[in-house]
């Protein structure tokens, strides 16, 4: 069965994706090509495999362009990969020493934490979560031979490798038989209720500091006078920030374009930034503040960061663009 332009336009994409999905029979749930993906990939024993196969023997069968299904498939910025299982919920004490933790409060949990990100497949928040075993190995002697890899290094790329002297910690205590500690875990930023943090709000007035948390660009393109960007959102403290609440400060973000380019863009008092720098998609970005990084986990086709970073979350982002 194929799929015409007709199809496209009378659908959508995302509908033309799930017709063929259902058509080739691969499963039947989800609205989205990314819901049925995130369940059949799932369900499959290898996701890498699983997408491969589709995407080398089936997708070619439809006229529906490669391109646009990558693009779906990384709609708003994570990994695309089944649900993992973060494990039981983690206490307020980690049960971890704090050096250990601190390490992996900088560099892992904003995708291995509680709700799990970006295609991660579990939880390393707690002393409980790194003593679980995979085929007879400790998710902390994996999480350091990943560390450690040159090949597939985590955390993945936009993120920084780890410090040596981190890396160098998380070693220590693996080699010292990984003694517990009495650390109290790092709050997530995702598990905060909804609230205005900064208990201010958007008055009206054009500036750098309107709208926060509103889709820019989309905006933006309806406004005859207003500038066109190219990448542009809002960085909360929390993961769900009402729209016109003012956001924070603190903090830079690092966009990275298709070219291998880096910029990094301020952010305004009322947590927002924006470019028009020329950009070539995908891209991929991260907070930067002093103690930390909180990176996404996949490219993505367009820089209206807003657009998924709702305050709920959409297309599989979390909820807004919050702080490490």
């Amino acid at each position: 069965m194929l799929f015409s332009k007709r199809d496209a336009v009378t659908h959508g994409a995302m509908g033309v994706a799930f017709r063929a999905v259902a058509a080739f029979r691969m499963c039947k749930v989800g609205t989205t090509a990314r819901a049925w993906y995130a369940q059949a990939s799932h369900n499959a024993s290898n996701n890498t495999q699983f997408a491969r196969v589709w995407l080398v023997h089936e997708a070619p069968r439809m006229k529906v362009s490669f391109a646009l299904y990558i693009s779906l498939l990384a709609a708003c910025g994570n990994d695309v990969g089944g649900p993992g299982d973060p494990g039981p919920d983690a206490s307020a004490d980690s049960g971890l020493p704090c050096e250990v933790q601190s390490v992996l409060a900088s560099h892992c949990t904003s995708c291995h934490g509680r709700p799990l990100a970006g295609g991660a497949p579990m939880a390393l928040e707690s002393y409980d979560d790194l003593l679980r075993t995979k085929n007879g190995t400790t998710y902390a002697a994996l999480s350091l031979s990943r560390m450690q890899s040159t090949t597939s290094p985590m955390p993945p790329a936009p993120a920084a490798p780890l410090p040596a002297a981190d890396v160098a910690t998380f070693e220590a205590w693996l080699g010292a038989g990984t003694p517990m500690g009495d650390c109290t875990a790092t709050p997530n930023p995702f598990d905060a209720p909804p609230q205005c943090t900064s208990n201010s709000y958007y008055t009206g007035i054009e500036s750098g500091a309107m709208s926060p948390g509103e889709a820019c660009i989309a905006c933006h393109a309806t406004e005859f006078e207003a500038p066109t960007f190219t990448a542009a959102g809002t960085l909360y403290t929390t993961g769900h920030e009402p729209d016109n609440c003012n956001g924070t400060a603190t903090g830079t973000i690092e966009i990275t374009d298709a070219s291998g380019a880096v910029i990094s863009l301020p952010v305004t008092a009322a947590g927002n930034f924006y470019t028009q720098v020329p950009l070539a998609f995908p891209i991929t970005a991260k907070v930067v503040t002093p103690t930390g990084t909180r990176a996404m986990a996949g490219a993505v086709p367009s820089g209206d960061c807003n657009s998924c970073h709702t305050q709920a979350g959409t297309n599989m982002a979390p909820g807004r663009i919050a702080l490490p």
